[in-house]
């Protein structure tokens, strides 16, 4: 019965295919062997005309033949919709390749920035030091490491200004970049999403035959489908997240890098100039004080007198303009001195000379006030004493008021806050810790947590790991 159909079949395929074409007359003694094999591979080539199609995502030839009682049209048309299934996830694949390459292509803008902020802001601290060791002068010692102090802030000169910081620079680039990225990725997506959709549409059997099978594998192409495109939705999402915070970690590593580097740079410079005037001058017991909380103690000593607005050397008078410390000094009565000025004084000093900066000036001026004691320079020697002594005071004072500032801001309830929240309260607490001399929210609570008891206790110590895990969201 099957040979009879397939018969039927090749009969009707090889009147289609040559109706048009001269007929050629055969002898006789051959007519049986040349039609045995004309048939045979007639039959064989319409075989191949009629499958060559199931391979295809239209087969529209192939429904055709599903009007054909055969055995093999169910099998047939399963895999047809296994191979639907087949184009719909290469598809998603070429859409995952398409992702990667356009992140990386757009994004290298990104990558751009942070190696120019690195060639700006990195320094080397060794740079600074060789002309402190070579001298043999110990006030050109002094002024090697002024030099020095001055190298290092101009390496940051940006960041005293006014206006957006580097992390906001930043972010306004990888904005741009992300805005145009996102609109590249849905235009391709949602062509995939038409591609895809047109391979759930399956055409039915002849005379709606096998109609409960279409019905199910209609379904399974719609549930793949629409996986697939949810899968993609997520792709967009999951590898924009991804690379922008891999881009904000790094930026963010760049800048705590500089900051680290330049703070590393002073104290050695500190380090190294206290170590050359000790054995130049042959003192014992000269060292820095920089790591420790300056007293009160040589600031009670002072009199009325001395309390008034100071008169500054004039290796000094330079640094008044761009030291708010040294302003004070020079123009405040600490006789009238109050809570008010402690304020104003704390707020308006810049995060790149802050308190840290504050006890390095005091370890400077000692190395200028040992100097001239050794010079039998009397006047400047005790114009020193009375300058270090104001500073001490107002480090001191400005230490306790930013402590008190850092535990008022710290206080509020980090629990109950969305992102925005949380981020505008971690803001106000960043205004202080950076005038601390903190390079970090992490080091700002690496030390509190040891050195205040009532930090301790605070909700914002639950998401300092947050805050440093999601720079893209938090970093400062």
């Amino acid at each position: 019965m099957v040979n009879l159909i397939q018969d039927k079949i090749a009969a009707n395929h090889t009147y289609y295919v040559n109706h048009r074409k001269a007929q050629v007359p055969l002898s006789v003694t051959d007519s049986t062997v040349v039609r045995k094999n004309d048939e045979s591979q007639q039959r064989s080539d319409n075989w191949k005309d009629i499958l060559a199609p199931m391979g295809l995502v239209a087969g529209g030839a192939i429904f055709l033949y599903y009007g054909i009682k055969t055995p093999g049209k169910v099998k047939l048309f399963k895999n047809n919709v296994k191979n639907r299934i087949f184009r719909m996830e290469s598809e998603l694949s070429e859409y995952s390749t398409f992702i990667k390459k356009t992140t990386e292509e757009y994004y290298k803008g990104a990558s751009a920035f942070i190696k120019k902020y690195k060639e700006q802001r990195y320094i080397s601290p060794a740079s600074f030091l060789f002309n402190i060791k070579k001298l043999k002068d110990p006030k050109l010692v002094s002024r090697a490491m002024d030099i020095a102090f001055e190298a290092i802030s101009r390496s940051d000169i940006d960041s005293a200004k006014g206006g957006a910081s580097d992390i906001d620079n930043f972010g306004v680039l990888v904005h741009r970049i992300t805005r145009e990225v996102s609109d590249i990725i849905e235009h391709k997506k949602e062509k995939s999403k038409l591609v895809i959709n047109d391979y759930v549409h399956l055409p039915k059997f002849k005379n709606n035959s096998h109609s409960d099978l279409v019905e199910a594998s209609e379904n399974q192409l719609i549930s793949t489908a629409t996986s697939i495109t949810q899968q993609m939705d997520k792709l967009k999402d999951e590898n924009l997240h991804s690379i922008i915070k891999t881009q904000y970690t790094k930026m963010a590593d760049a800048i705590t890098t500089a900051r680290k580097l330049k703070t590393e740079a002073k104290e050695l410079s500190i380090n190294l100039a206290f170590e050359h005037i000790r054995s130049l001058l042959k003192l014992k017991d000269f060292f820095p004080s920089y790591y420790k909380l300056p007293t009160t103690d040589e600031f009670i000593k002072l009199n009325p007198q001395q309390l008034k607005p100071h008169s500054l050397p004039k290796s000094l008078q330079e640094y008044v303009p761009h030291n708010i410390f040294l302003a004070t000094v020079a123009k405040k009565d600490f006789n009238t001195f109050t809570d008010d000025d402690i304020y104003e004084i704390f707020y308006k000093s810049y995060y790149n000379n802050n308190l840290k900066d504050l006890r390095y000036l005091i370890d400077r001026l000692r190395i200028k006030q040992v100097i001239a004691k050794t010079s039998e320079d009397t006047t400047n020697a005790e114009s020193f004493g009375v300058i270090i002594a104001k500073l001490e005071y107002l480090a001191n004072k400005l230490n306790e008021f930013g402590t008190e500032e850092i535990i008022k801001k710290c206080q509020r309830n980090f629990h109950n806050m969305s992102v925005e929240q949380r981020r505008a309260a971690l803001y106000y607490v960043t205004t202080v810790s950076k005038r601390l001399g903190f390079e970090t929210i992490k080091d700002m609570d690496e030390y509190f947590s040891k050195n205040n008891d009532i930090y301790k206790t605070l909700s914002i110590r639950d998401y300092i790991d947050i805050f440093e895990k999601t720079p893209e969201l938090y970093f400062m």
